[in-house]
């Protein structure tokens, strides 16, 4: 009778420890399962900056995404300055016809020195050093045409008082008197009654007097 006692309590044992086996790691009997392991929770973040450049980046659980950035700096114009030359022009300057001397300026007290007897003449700046003798003067000349003397007549005045003497100067004056006469322009005459517009005998080519007719 001992041997099947020996066998019940032996079957009995081995029952025990065979319990529970496939839920050993397990959370219960709900059906979580303890096998499934750790669960992850996925985190997405987005920032962006707003100024001069913008950054974009995003993230996606453990993976981090690439950023891209875009910088825009200040725009910078050049200028360009393209200087201006002005050219200021004013009134021909005042010369007078010069045979033997060219054109001589008159502005500033210059004159045009006339010999008559060598019918030549020279620009000098004064008509102080334009002399010659009592009976053979020379002739300092400082208008040929009476635009060069506005408001004015230009006058050829005798060494003395006649109609055969040789002239002094050419000047611009208020009045002419004769036995002084008017320089003139043949193309635009303008001589007093009884006078016309004529080339003079005593001064260089291209020079006229207003002559009594």
């Amino acid at each position: 009778m001992q041997r099947p006692v020996l066998a019940f309590v032996t079957f009995t044992l081995l029952a025990g420890c065979s319990t529970d086996v496939d839920d050993l790691f397990g959370g219960g009997s709900n059906g979580d399962g303890g096998a499934g392991g750790a669960t992850t929770t996925a985190v997405t973040a987005t920032s962006t900056t707003s100024g001069p450049g913008s950054t974009t980046g995003t993230t996606s659980g453990p993976t981090t995404s690439s950023s891209s950035t875009s910088t825009s700096g200040p725009t910078t114009t050049s200028a360009v300055t393209t200087g201006q030359t002005t050219v200021t022009t004013g009134p021909e300057p005042v010369v007078v016809d010069c045979r033997g001397g060219g054109a001589c300026p008159v502005e500033g007290g210059g004159v045009c020195c006339w010999d008559n007897q060598q019918q030549s003449g020279e620009c000098v700046p004064a008509a102080e050093q334009c002399q010659g003798s009592q009976f053979e003067p020379l002739v300092a000349i400082s208008c040929q045409l009476p635009e060069q003397c506005p408001n004015q007549v230009c006058c050829a005045h005798r060494a003395f008082p006649s109609n055969q003497s040789p002239y002094i100067d050419t000047t611009c004056v208020d009045q002419c008197e004769n036995p002084d006469r008017v320089v003139c322009d043949p193309n635009a005459p303008q001589c007093p009654m009884g006078t016309n517009c004529i080339q003079s005998g005593l001064l260089p080519a291209g020079y006229f007097i207003c002559s009594p007719n």
